[in-house]
């Protein structure tokens, strides 16, 4: 089966969490757009949205109901250190079930043990036992996700944290956002593009609408994949 060419926005929120609009119809927006499918990355915060979407998906193909494209979910997830979207369904329950459990850490530990936690118990299969009354977890073989850095606006302000990241930090990440016309920079910064490549390995350089409204697909991403899946996305990420 060879590769295709879809457009895809990556980068979208439902009324799971801040957005205007429920699944079904952001698919429709993303259909009268052109694009060929999207990701709907609602925050972790307040409520657990990704759950909230993974049953509504899961309710629709119960009653045979049909996208008028795929729809691949992530989190957009908040962390000490900058806001993130992440890519793979095991991984985003993993964030949700550790998410308040991490945040401590990085003020008593700081940030180098922020991150090794991070990759132990979102990036990591975790397998829990109990020990008398005391449930212990103990992370097993890496989960296939995809990191993403979200729409940084400029190297001076708000991505400030990158500069303070250690080398295992970077061996997580998997690309950058950027906004055309929203942020402060764009494609003709070379000095912001050349920053992320040059920490990031096989970087992604991507271009999302963070679609809070009906704009899903004002800006979008041509990617190569068999198929618009999960696995296929971060199969992406990852070449």
């Amino acid at each position: 089966m060879f590769n295709m060419l879809y457009r895809l926005d990556l980068h979208c929120h439902s009324i799971a969490s801040d957005g205007s609009f429920p699944i079904w119809e952001l698919a429709q927006f993303a259909k009268d757009a052109g694009l060929d499918g999207l990701v709907v990355t609602d925050h972790c915060r307040p409520n657990n949205a990704y759950q909230t979407n993974l049953v509504v998906l899961e309710s629709m193909k119960f009653v045979n109901a049909i996208l008028p494209v795929p729809v691949i979910l992530g989190s957009e997830i908040r962390t000490p250190y900058g806001e993130f979207l992440l890519f793979g369904k095991k991984a985003c329950k993993q964030w949700d079930y550790y998410k308040e459990q991490l945040e401590p850490i990085a003020w008593k530990f700081g940030v180098d043990q922020y991150w090794e936690m991070f990759k132990k118990y979102v990036l990591h299969k975790v397998v829990c036992e109990r020990e008398g009354h005391i449930l212990k977890a103990t992370p097993t073989q890496p989960l296939s996700y995809a990191l993403v850095i979200c729409h940084p606006a400029s190297l001076e302000k708000d991505i400030n944290w990158c500069k303070r990241m250690p080398t295992s930090f970077w061996n997580m990440v998997h690309g950058f956002e950027i906004q055309n016309g929203v942020e402060q920079f764009d494609f003709l910064n070379s000095f912001v593009i050349d920053y992320f490549k040059e920490h990031i390995h096989q970087c992604k350089c991507l271009r999302n609408s963070d679609c809070h409204s009906n704009n899903v697909g004002e800006v979008y991403n041509e990617i190569e994949l068999k198929e618009v899946s999960e696995n296929q996305l971060i199969h992406w990420f990852r070449i």
